[in-house]
C-alpha cells in the first residue's frame, strides 16, 4: 500500500505543465494568490450549483411551469448570493470586466438548469410527482474518495446512478468546450476511485460541458483506459521524485504558467531547464 496519497489535481497539474506542478506543489507557491479571472467565475459556479443542491427544494403546485419557476427561483437565489460572494474577487482582477463575467456564469448556470429541468422531465414521466422527480433528478454531492492501493485520493463534483443502480460520478467544466485527453484522463481516475468507494466498476462517466446548450456527454470506459491512467499514475510518481527545477520544463503554450507562478529565485533555473 502506497504511504502518500497523490490527487487527482496533482498528476492533472503534472500532465498539462511540469514547471507549474513543481511551483505549486515543490516549491509551495499559492496559486490563489493572483486569481485569473477564469479561476473567480468557476468558483462562483461551482459554489451555486453545489449550494443548490444542498438545499431541501419542495414543489407544491402539480403543473410544470409552475414547478420550472420554482425551481429557477431556488437557482436564482442561490446565484445572487455566490455572485454577491464573488463579485469583488472578480474586481481585483486585473483587466477584468465584469458584465462580462457576469454573461458567462448566466450563460453556465442557465444550461445547468435546462439540463436538470430535462431530467426531472423525464423522471416526471415515470413518478407523476415533482419532488420525487426532482430527487431522482439531482446529482449526489461531491465526496471525497481514496484508494489505498493506488494511493490515490480526489473529488468528483457529484455522482449519479445508471438504470441498473451502478453510482458514476459526474465532473462540470465551465470553460471547457471539449472531452480533452486531460478531462479523459481525469474522470477515469474518479471511476477507479467510485470502484473503491462501491465496490461496483461504473461502465461510464458524464462530464457537463456548461458551455454548451445541451452539457452532457458521456465517456465510455474501456480496460484499456484504466491501464493508462494506472501507468500515468506510476511515470508521475518516478519522474515527480526529483527537486531540481530543471527535471520540470515549462510545457504550456506560450509559458503562461511562467508568467503566472515563477517565483524570483528561481527565474533563471526555470530558464536554464527550457535550454
Amino acid at each position: 500500500m502506497s504511504c502518500k496519497l497523490n490527487t487527482v489535481a496533482e498528476i492533472l497539474t503534472y500532465v498539462k505543465c511540469p514547471h507549474k506542478y513543481y511551483m505549486l506543489y515543490k516549491a509551495g507557491h499559492d496559486s490563489c494568490a493572483k486569481p485569473a479571472l477564469s479561476c473567480v467565475t468557476g468558483h462562483i459556479i461551482d459554489r451555486t450549483i453545489k449550494g443548490v443542491l444542498r438545499k431541501t427544494v419542495y414543489f407544491e403546485n402539480c403543473h410544470a411551469e409552475p414547478v420550472k419557476q420554482c425551481l429557477h427561483n431556488y437557482i436564482q437565489e442561490q446565484f445572487d448570493f455566490c455572485w454577491s460572494k464573488g463579485r469583488p474577487r472578480i474586481r481585483a482582477v486585473p483587466y477584468s470586466d465584469e458584465n462580462l463575467a457576469l454573461r458567462f456564469c448566466q450563460t453556465r448556470i442557465a444550461n445547468w438548469e435546462n439540463w436538470l429541468w430535462f431530467n426531472m422531465k423525464k423522471q416526471f414521466i415515470e413518478t407523476n410527482d415533482w419532488n420525487q422527480a426532482y430527487h431522482l433528478s439531482k446529482p449526489m454531492p461531491e465526496n471525497l474518495l481514496y484508494d489505498g492501493s493506488l494511493g490515490l485520493r480526489g473529488r468528483p463534483d457529484g455522482f449519479m446512478k445508471d438504470c441498473n443502480g451502478v453510482i458514476y460520478p459526474i465532473d462540470y467544466k465551465a470553460g471547457a468546450t471539449e472531452i480533452t485527453p486531460e478531462i479523459r484522463l481525469q474522470m477515469t481516475y474518479y471511476a477507479l476511485l467510485t470502484k473503491s468507494w462501491t465496490g461496483r466498476f461504473p461502465k461510464y462517466v458524464k462530464v457537463l460541458l456548461l458551455k454548451d446548450d445541451w452539457p452532457e456527454k458521456s465517456i465510455r470506459l474501456t480496460p484499456w483506459m484504466f491501464e493508462d491512467a494506472v501507468n500515468v499514475l506510476d511515470i508521475f510518481r518516478e519522474r515527480t521524485q526529483s527537486d531540481d527545477i530543471r527535471d520540470y520544463p515549462c510545457m504550456c503554450e506560450g509559458q503562461l504558467c511562467k508568467r503566472n507562478l515563477t517565483i524570483p529565485e528561481f527565474t533563471q533555473a526555470s530558464q536554464i531547464a527550457n535550454v
